[in-house]
């Protein structure tokens, strides 16, 4: 799994990914999540990674990234399969909500979002004792 070649690979293009929704936050500040569709690098170290066997996508639905932004270097991505056509102009609310779904529907996920709002809160706590 991490030992992977592939993940080598994939990981400049997941990077570039990861430097767009980094400047989409940088242009819309007020945003905490946005939804866009999925790059195939992305999909392909997902499966890698989580050793999941590589699913057929059912004909009119594609990869969809969820993206929850916690500080400007630090973001949480989520996939999840949709139907073609969302609307990936979607404001806060709808990409906040399609998030918080993929909380409920995996709790690995949950872990990681909990994990990084304690560290965030304890680096607020920090700050705010200076």
């Amino acid at each position: 799994m991490e030992n992977d070649p592939r993940l080598a690979e994939l990981a400049g293009t997941n990077d570039r990914m990861s430097q767009i929704d980094r400047r989409f936050f940088e242009r819309f500040p007020h945003r905490r999540h946005r939804i866009r569709i999925g790059h195939p690098a992305e999909v392909e170290a997902g499966r890698i990674a989580y050793s999941a066997e590589r699913q057929q996508i059912p004909q009119g639905f594609c990869h969809y990234v969820v993206v929850k932004s916690f500080a400007p270097d630090i973001r949480l991505r989520a996939s999840t399969l949709g139907p073609l056509g969302i609307d990936t102009d979607a404001d806060e609310v709808t990409a906040r909500s399609i998030f918080q779904r993929l909380l409920e529907e995996n709790p690995k996920l949950a872990k990681i979002d909990a994990g990084f709002r304690e560290m965030m809160q304890q680096q607020n706590t920090k700050g705010a004792g200076k």
